[in-house]
């Protein structure tokens, strides 16, 4: 077995300090609730409150877009996107097709934020 110098000593000791630094700055990037709980549970409930309120904010956006456009029968889905924003609010964008006053198909988007409860705090868009 090698005989370890000084100067490895330091290195590797050097080396352990970091790595726990290091994890120990990760692990404190873990959110915790008040009750110091890692936040699993809430995330997947986030997660689930948000999936729910992007399928029912299709529905609810595909209705708002059809009574702002010209010709509601041109309007076609393309697809729904959802981001989490934080402090309880999501940010949900509906792509769409549609044929503008000319006539040529044109494809838009209109984003919403909204609470995880359902409440319409900002629309943002092409639509009315």
């Amino acid at each position: 077995m090698q005989k370890m110098t000084f100067k490895k000593f330091i290195l590797t000791f050097i080396g352990m300090i970091v790595t726990m630094a290091l994890l120990i700055l990760f692990v404190s990037m873990i959110p915790v609730d008040e009750t110091g709980n890692n936040q699993e549970k809430y995330y997947k409930s986030i997660a689930q409150q948000q999936y729910d309120l992007e399928s029912s904010a299709t529905i609810f956006l595909k209705e708002y877009i059809k009574e702002g456009m010209k010709n509601p029968k041109s309007f076609e889905y393309v697809k729904t996107d959802s981001h989490y924003l934080g402090n309880n609010e999501v940010r949900i964008t509906i792509v769409y097709r549609g044929t503008n006053s000319f006539g040529a198909i044109v494809t838009e988007r209109l984003s919403v934020i909204m609470s995880l409860d359902g409440e319409i705090l900002k629309i943002n868009g092409n639509s009315h």
